[in-house]
């Protein structure tokens, strides 16, 4: 049955391929006049068209090109899919398709060519016209211009000639306000000298009442700042044992502080230049020098256990914003630290943070020898630093004891000169009862 069936026609898939090859060619053969009608309608219509129909045209000429390119790409992918859908490959019919592709694809390309030259011609024409237009317009303005400015001339005169005239009625208007002025200030004297002695008494009042109120108000501020000044001696009181306890420092309140920042200044380059014996001398000698102002001591306690005496002292004044470190400590590195602090850039807190840190530091750089050394130092400061306290107090006495004895001098004196007083007009009156003459 098979082999007898089998050589009576062609293979359908050999008949489906010619079908398509057919369907293909007739495409290709419609769109070919299709095309050429519609450049040879298009390249009528273009004289006709007037220059302000450019977008119009443009348009159609897009729509034109993208309906061949559409066309053009629509032939591409059949013949595409039909090349696909066929298991045999069919050379012959391939190659025709592919070359009235190219044939198709070039003359689309030279139209839209000889388009896009058109269509920059077009776009001359019209920037030409519109450039034209609009030098016609700016002309059309420039004179528009001219004829305001002129009017604005023939305003600007006869504004300057209003102007004279309203500065003579001025004039006039001022001559006559001075003498009513005048007049009136006549009757004004008056009536100021009725008014002056109500305003004088009125004065004396406010015055009285003034007083009064000022009298009141310096009795509620003195109240204030009295309590104001133990609230504030109590909250430093507290922060004095907060920072003891949290920092492990002992700050005092001492007079006697060196008269300005350059001197601590001074003080601390030259101990940096000197031994460190010199160091302890200068800054002694430095602290001995006051100025009568008070400042702030700092001992930082606790800074090695092997010693619990060693301690270190920091001195600053908060009124001119300014410390130096005292005793066996200025090699430490705090210099930088005060001049941070002096210029404002860190806290008090966290110059105390840091200079503890610091001093900490240089302790673990001393052998057991140096420390003992530095111990030593600190305590011949405190001598010193006593001794010297105790030269003042001896002086403050000693000058105590100067002025009573010139007091008690001066009230010698006074009881004298009336003693001398009183003799000499017990004298006078004796003279006068012997020689019978009446006082007076």
């Amino acid at each position: 049955m098979l082999a007898e069936v089998g050589p009576q026609g062609p293979h359908p898939l050999h008949l489906q391929q010619q079908q398509q090859q057919q369907q293909l060619q007739q495409l290709q053969q419609l769109q070919q006049p299709q095309q050429q009608q519609m450049l040879l309608q298009q390249m009528q219509r273009q004289p006709q068209l007037s220059i302000t129909c450019c977008p119009s045209k443009l348009s159609y000429r897009r729509s034109v090109d993208i309906a061949a390119d559409s066309s053009s790409s629509s032939s591409s992918s059949s013949s595409n899919n039909s090349a696909e859908a066929a298991p045999y490959g069919v050379a012959s019919s391939t190659a025709a398709a592919a070359a009235a592709f190219d044939s198709s694809s070039s003359s689309s390309s030279s139209t839209i060519a000889a388009l896009g030259s058109e269509m920059l011609q077009l776009l001359q024409a019209d920037c030409e016209a519109a450039a034209r237009g609009a030098r016609i317009r700016a002309d059309e303005f420039a004179a528009f211009i001219d004829e305001q400015i002129s009017e604005l001339e023939q305003l600007a005169t006869e504004s300057a000639r209003l102007q004279a005239e309203v500065e003579e009625l001025n004039a006039k208007t001022e001559r006559n306000l001075q003498e009513v002025q005048v007049l009136l200030e006549e009757d004004k004297a008056v009536d100021a000298e009725l008014e002056r002695i109500a305003a004088a008494k009125r004065k004396v009042e406010l015055r009285l009442q003034a007083a009064q109120r000022k009298l009141e108000a310096t009795r509620k501020e003195f109240g204030i700042v009295s309590s104001q000044g133990l609230h504030a001696r109590s909250e430093w009181q507290a922060k004095i044992d907060a920072y003891k306890f949290t920092h492990g420092i002992k700050i005092m309140h001492l007079p006697g502080w060196y008269s300005s920042s350059s001197s601590s200044k001074s003080s601390s380059s030259s101990s940096k230049s000197s031994s460190s014996s010199s160091k302890s001398s200068s800054s002694s000698s430095s602290s001995s020098k006051g100025a009568g102002e008070s400042f702030t001591r700092i001992c930082f306690l606790y800074l090695y256990k092997a010693l619990p005496s060693l301690e270190a002292y920091v001195d600053i004044s908060f009124q001119q914003q300014t410390c130096r470190v005292v005793g066996a400590w200025p090699e430490c590195g705090l210099s930088e630290l005060c001049e941070l602090y002096e210029e404002k850039r860190i806290t008090f807190s966290a110059f105390l943070s840091f200079s503890r840190l610091l001093f900490k530091n240089k302790l673990n750089t001393l052998n057991h020898t140096q420390k003992l050394v530095a111990l030593h130092q600190q305590q011949r400061l405190q001598r010193q630093i006593q001794q010297q306290q105790q030269q003042k107090q001896q002086q403050q006495q000693q000058h105590l004891l100067q002025i009573q004895q010139t007091q008690h001098l001066q009230q010698q004196v006074q009881q004298l000169q009336q003693l001398q007083q009183q003799q000499q007009q017990q004298q006078v009156q004796q003279l006068l009862a012997d020689d019978d003459i009446p006082p007076g």
